[in-house]
């Protein structure tokens, strides 16, 4: 068994919201901007999603916390690069603790895991496949908001 290290946990997650927002800094006045495709999303919308996923899965799921998360809204949210830079040094700052929290919490608390929907996961429900199922997602995320911001680029 492979024990989950707190500081490798955050150091990935913290790598795929760098990689994020350094495009959203490229981007610039267009960080709200969406392809011309329907169903796009932008860069901001993207990043806020990624902010909800981890605060979900790691505070929600794993520590059974209570959830406020409107996912539909992450989608739909726009603003400034500055005001995404100030959601994620938020989100940052509670980082620590949701991870703290992750790793010493072997088994996941929250009653969502025994959903119907999640009973056909093809991976474990454990702490540690939960956390690298946010890593998963969050570079997954990473992928896609370089494909928008390449979009963006050549719709200009």
């Amino acid at each position: 068994m492979v024990d989950l290290e707190g500081d490798e946990l955050c150091a990935f997650i913290s790598l795929a919201f760098d990689r994020m927002l350094a495009k959203a800094v490229l981007l610039g006045s267009r960080v709200s901007d969406r392809p011309k495709f329907d169903g796009a999303n932008s860069v901001f919308a993207l990043v806020v999603h990624c902010v909800g996923v981890t605060e979900w899965w790691l505070g929600h799921v794993v520590a059974g916390q209570p959830s406020h998360r409107d996912r539909s809204a992450e989608f739909t949210s726009s603003g400034t690069v500055a005001d995404l830079q100030a959601v994620v040094a938020q989100f940052r700052s509670t980082l620590p603790k949701l991870v703290d929290q992750a790793v010493h919490t072997p088994v996941p608390e929250s009653a969502y895991l025994e959903s119907a929907i999640m009973k056909d996961r093809v991976w474990p429900w454990t702490t540690a496949s939960i956390c690298l199922h946010v890593v998963e997602e969050l570079f997954q995320h990473a992928g896609h908001v370089d494909i928008t911001a390449d979009l963006l680029a050549r719709q200009s």
